[in-house]
């Protein structure tokens, strides 16, 4: 094995690969967009969201320009019946 391959497998095996956001997840800034609210109004109120338990909150690594970076994203919880 070369340098240059013992380098490339090191870069494989440590390499942050984005991870797959599944359907109903949104970060912050989708939210307000949605809601049509700022950035920091939103981010506020999901996390009044999550200390309530109505919303929860998971963190995914996502491509951001040249790098990957921790994004928090959120997701309604559904009711629960009896309450």
């Amino acid at each position: 094995m070369t340098a240059n391959q013992f380098l490339q497998r090191i870069r494989d095996v440590s390499c942050r690969t984005p991870d797959v956001i599944p359907p109903g997840w949104m970060d912050a800034r989708q939210f307000a967009d949605k809601w049509k609210v700022s950035l920091h109004c939103s981010r506020r109120t999901l996390s009044i969201g999550v200390r309530r338990g109505v919303a929860e909150k998971k963190r995914f690594l996502v491509r951001t320009g040249r790098s990957t970076a921790l994004v928090s994203f959120f997701r309604p919880l559904e009711k629960k019946r009896g309450k």
